[in-house]
């Protein structure tokens, strides 16, 4: 199935049909047999769609392709400024590890959760797309050399949304102001900054590729330090409304 670009297919009772490549992010249950789904897709954002008998023996679309960050490609009817469409065909891109260990479905459940509170625009940012659909296949692909992966993606992830750390070459032993996403020699009067290892170590995420995060030897209490700050730099910015929970899990998983 091949992503179109703003090219219906066709009209029914008003709503377009369009093809589109779309990245699971949640679901809650809706009557016996149904489901609403989030989907953050290619074309049209973060959308909500109603998939019927999905629970059932006999569904056409399994409730398995709805796990956190599976990779989807959809057939979707689609009408601007409606809150709910619906799905008329999903096939899913099958991951070939990331369904068999605990460590890896647990980093999902805590990067969707990350996802869905951050990203609210229901129009299309190609660039956000690959880019989630790119670590999620850089991670299903990792044997055993992830363990930085989730701490980097939340950094990596602040690139488009608005907050992406100022890049210095004096950002060595100085603090990181999160309000205001920059490096000082010294903190001012509010409280929201990492003290001078977590901004040392921010300072080095800020240039480090998937590729090379293996290479990063990161204790296991200071990874679990960083990541509550990268959590508290993400409310600062971006207010979440209810508190992120899902990294209790990942840490029972990881740590």
């Amino acid at each position: 199935m091949v992503a179109c670009r703003l090219r219906p297919r066709y009209s029914l009772s008003n709503k377009m049909l369009y093809n589109t490549r779309g990245l699971a992010i949640k679901y809650i249950k809706y009557s016996e047999s149904s489901v609403i789904a989030t989907i953050y897709t290619e074309l049209f954002g973060m959308q909500s769609y109603f998939i019927n008998g999905v629970r059932t023996q006999k569904a056409k679309i399994k409730i398995n392709a709805l796990q956190p960050l599976s990779i989807l490609d959809l057939v979707v009817y689609h009408k601007d400024k409606k809150k709910l469409n619906r799905i008329k065909e999903l096939r899913l891109n099958p991951f070939l590890s990331i369904p068999n260990s605990i460590y890896k479905t647990s980093l999902t459940l805590f990067l969707a959760e990350i996802i869905q509170k951050s990203i609210k625009e229901e129009e299309p940012n190609s660039n956000l797309f690959e880019f989630l659909i790119g670590s999620m296949r850089y991670l299903d692909m990792q044997e055993s050399s992830f363990s930085n992966f989730h701490i980097l993606f939340l950094v990596k992830l602040t690139r488009f949304l608005g907050f992406y750390p100022q890049v210095s070459s004096t950002n060595q032993n100085n603090f990181f102001d999160m309000e205001n996403g920059i490096f000082l020699a010294k903190k001012e009067e509010h409280s929201h900054f990492m003290n001078l290892e977590e901004s040392s170590l921010l300072s080095l995420l800020l240039t480090t590729s998937y590729d090379n995060q293996d290479k990063l030897k990161i204790e296991t209490f200071k990874r679990k330090a960083f990541l509550l700050k990268m959590i508290d730099y993400y409310t600062v910015h971006l207010s979440f409304s209810q508190e992120i929970v899902s990294h209790k899990i990942l840490e029972e998983a990881l740590y």
